[in-house]
């Protein structure tokens, strides 16, 4: 198990150079991490210097914790588990890693649901870390990538590698297999497209309300649904016609 995520881990970080891989690093460094120190007095009035975490694309929310709660190495009532700190460095590290050009694995799916002949396809390699770049849409014709992006997956499916998928109703877990593109609609999360299934890996996503819908870029997971950063999801859904087919696989 963990040979195999550290073999999933190692082969994302390469799929850069390293100068690309530095690249993104400080930019996200730059960016997104401000650190303010914030004094505060404890019951016995003894003051206490405190790094507080103000604001981070992997931040606290991501694993369910209110950012007020959220003292460096230390949540309210307990210390922060180690596993969570691993993730949120493994996904700092890999944020943005993937190669977007099409590759003899984009092939391979594009040929077992016999889509060589459609005008676009969307691709979601749940194979890669949620951190990289793992969504494309590509012209199967002149096997060219048109537009690429992350893409979140369930919670519930794994943390920085998706491993566990249901068709389940209330399983919230990602569901593998071939997707048809449905109507837009304006929901909670803005502008959506419906999902419908057509495998029977993914047969319920209808009803189970699985859809495509944007997220914050620090929000990495769903209950379910495919989800993209907010500044690339409304160039995917201007793109993706109904009836545009969509595979899901690892």
């Amino acid at each position: 198990m963990y040979r195999n995520f550290y073999q999933k881990l190692k082969r994302d970080l390469a799929s850069h150079s390293l100068v690309d891989l530095l690249r993104v690093v400080v930019l996200k460094l730059l960016r997104n991490l401000r650190i303010n120190f914030v004094r505060s007095l404890d019951h016995t009035g003894t003051t206490h210097v405190h790094r507080r975490l103000i604001r981070m694309r992997s931040t606290p929310q991501s694993f369910g914790v209110p950012i007020e709660n959220v003292w460096l190495g230390r949540i309210k009532g307990g210390p922060m588990r180690p596993m969570m700190y691993t993730i949120m460095c493994l996904t700092f590290c890999s944020w943005g890693c993937g190669s977007a050009t099409f590759n003899q694995r984009m092939a391979e799916q594009i040929a077992a649901h016999g889509l060589e002949n459609e005008k676009h396809v969307v691709l979601v390699d749940y194979d890669r870390s949620i951190s990289s770049t793992r969504l494309f849409v590509v012209n199967p014709k002149n096997k060219k990538v048109l537009f690429s992006s992350r893409a979140g997956h369930a919670w519930k499916s794994g943390k920085l590698y998706a491993s566990k998928f249901s068709n389940t109703p209330r399983s919230n877990l990602s569901s593998l297999g071939l997707y048809k593109i449905g109507m837009e609609y304006h929901g909670k999360f803005g502008r959506s497209l419906r999902l419908h299934g057509l495998s029977k890996t993914n047969s319920n996503v209808l009803m189970r309300a699985i859809v495509l819908h944007r997220q914050p870029a620090w929000r990495l997971w769903s209950l379910g649904c495919i989800t993209v950063p907010d500044d690339d999801a409304d160039t995917l859904i201007d793109m993706l016609k109904p009836g545009t087919k969509m595979v899901v696989y690892d």
